[in-house]
């Protein structure tokens, strides 16, 4: 895979499992709302789960940016919005496409 992996979504699902790729050192990249930007900035994240599990992926090592540009460097994407804003996020994804200008790009965009 080239290029980073992009949380398209960082809410509760997107947050927990971008945050467990970035911990085991995957690169990982979060597209989010500029509210949550701030907050990555501030505090990190905290992943916590049900068997008592507690990481800590510390600000300085997170990518967050609310600039839909960023999908154009993706290696792959998850989409992890809530169901109403899915048609917002594809219009999005066609743009990073247009941006990246490649096949597949062309492909993903004929799709939506």
């Amino acid at each position: 895979m080239n290029g980073p992996i992009v949380v398209a979504g960082a809410g509760s699902i997107g947050c927990f499992v971008g945050g467990l790729l970035a911990a085991a050192g995957r690169e990982v990249r979060f597209l989010a709302r500029p509210r949550m930007v701030a907050e990555f900035q501030a505090h990190g994240l905290t992943l916590t789960d049900l068997d008592g599990g507690d990481r800590r992926v510390p600000a300085a090592s997170l990518s967050v940016t609310d600039d839909h540009a960023m999908l154009a460097e993706a290696g792959l994407i998850l989409v992890t919005v809530k169901s109403s804003a899915t048609a917002e996020m594809a219009r999005i994804r066609r743009i990073g496409a247009r941006l990246k200008g490649t096949r597949e790009s062309r492909e993903a965009e004929e799709s939506c």
